[in-house]
């Protein structure tokens, strides 16, 4: 789970009225829904996390809900306990602004970018694991696979590349200009966005076959016939996979 923020400290609320990150406990309301209302009985937690020197661009959350990860303009990755606010590990290393954090799904790695590097960290012990310089003149994105097995990243040299996380070898690319990656919950299916018209492209990630080409519609306020839709910089999937939302330069998202 990430989140981005553009404050020096981290405000994490389990009930709030107002806040820049909430985190509300999840209380079941059916066999088949989630029911997000807090019981009577939930207390407010309030952490404000505030060791960073700059503006925290990145935060995530493990899986187990036991670690919390920032990322910051002051490039540095810190590692927090989610429970107690206790800072765990301060990484540096980096050599640019932080751009993402994640965990991979088993919360025994935390990997961190910046727009020329990517690190690998042991969440147990703080210690570099390997580093990555996945692309030329700069990288736009990285995520990892839902199995936590692999590192997909996309750059400036247009080719999105498929890494293997315990070895840190190159297992194959994708030639095609992206700027923003995206993953279906099942690990099947690759999306990524790029400046080309705003084209959102699908991919078989088995294979790296192209399955269809989006493209999202022109700008409603567009100052030129010829105008196109804006790149998108953000994708989202739903966790069915039957949904993707993009948001763009153009102040808006489909």
């Amino acid at each position: 789970m990430k989140l981005s923020v553009f404050f020096k400290s981290l405000i994490l609320f389990a009930l709030s009225l107002s806040s820049s990150i909430c985190i509300t406990p999840l209380y079941p309301a059916t066999a088949n829904t989630v029911a997000i209302t807090p019981t009577p009985s939930a207390k407010p937690v309030r952490l404000t996390l505030s060791r960073h020197q700059a503006p925290v661009r990145t935060v995530a959350i493990s899986a187990s809900g036991q670690f919390i990860a920032s990322g910051s303009d002051d490039k540095t990755v810190k590692i927090w306990d989610a429970l107690t606010g206790k800072l765990l590990f301060d990484l540096s290393g980096h050599g640019q602004n932080i751009k993402s954090v994640e965990f991979t799904p088993d919360g025994t790695m935390l990997v961190s970018s910046d727009s020329e590097s990517v690190k690998l960290w042991n969440t147990k012990t703080g210690q570099l694991i390997r580093s990555l310089a996945p692309h030329k003149n700069g990288m736009f994105s990285a995520i990892i696979t839902p199995n936590g097995q692999m590192l997909v990243s996309a750059g400036a040299d247009n080719v999105i590349k498929l890494w293997d996380i315990k070895s840190g070898k190159l297992q194959r690319t994708i030639k095609t200009e992206a700027r923003v990656l995206a993953m279906s919950s099942d690990g099947k299916t690759l999306f990524s966005g790029g400046e080309d018209g705003g084209k959102i492209r699908i991919w078989n990630f088995a294979t790296g076959k192209q399955l269809r080409t989006l493209t999202p519609p022109r700008p409603l306020d567009a100052f030129s016939p010829t105008q196109r839709a804006s790149a998108a910089i953000s994708l989202a999937v739903s966790p069915d996979g039957q949904t993707l939302i993009s948001g763009g330069y153009d102040d808006s998202f489909q």
